[in-house]
């Protein structure tokens, strides 16, 4: 199940990491939130990933939607899940690999495993980065300020419409049509095929 990812894990044993003590503190205190270091985004950008910086107010599905954004569903209007904020951190997002391989049809118990296996992998190749599960409103900025900055819709027709865990165990997000985004209630112990994956990067 894991053979893959468990592969990639041993072939990383050779990638380069930080010299001296061994520190992988490559992070930086830039205006109260923590960034990548200049060395360590010129070296994540060439492998693909878009880094945005946070909103210093912290953004929720709320604000999100009171500046124009969609979401599709309304369920959750109301709910307090529309008052949680955004990391203050930047956050890191590879479209070129979105979702974890294999992350895909698997229990949200195998899914954090996995995870867990791709942050030592990340350790080594970007030493200063970690991987995460973010909660609804990290993702739901991060699909925005993408479609934004590139016209190109994260969890849309490209990712066949897919929906990535949140560190909430109980809702996706994704399935991203121009109608606006979604935010669907799960089980933790839902299997299905559109349901997968996609760690961000946030600064060690």
């Amino acid at each position: 199940m894991l053979s893959r990812l468990s592969r990639k894990l041993i072939n990383a044993s050779s990638l380069p990491t930080s010299s001296g003590n061994g520190s992988h503190d490559l992070g930086e205190i830039i205006d109260g939130y923590a960034r990548f270091s200049p060395e360590l985004q010129s070296v994540m950008e060439s492998e693909g990933y878009h880094i945005y910086d946070p909103d210093p107010s912290g953004s929720t599905i709320a604000s999100l939607r009171s500046a124009g954004y969609p979401f599709l569903l309304e369920w959750h209007r109301g709910n307090k899940l529309e008052l949680i904020a955004s990391s203050m951190c930047q956050v890191a997002i590879n479209p070129r690999q979105l979702f974890l391989e294999e992350s895909r049809g698997k229990k949200y118990a195998v899914q954090r495993k996995m995870l867990a296996i791709f942050n030592a992998i990340v350790g080594k190749q970007f030493p200063g980065a970690a991987a995460i599960i973010g909660n609804v409103a990290d993702y739901s900025r991060v699909t925005f300020l993408h479609k934004d900055a590139t016209g190109e819709s994260l969890f849309g027709e490209q990712y066949d419409y897919c929906f990535t865990i949140t560190i909430d165990p109980n809702l996706a997000i994704g399935g991203f049509h121009e109608d606006g985004l979604r935010i669907v209630p799960i089980r933790p112990t839902e299997v299905d095929s559109f349901l997968g994956l996609a760690p961000l990067l946030v600064p060690a």
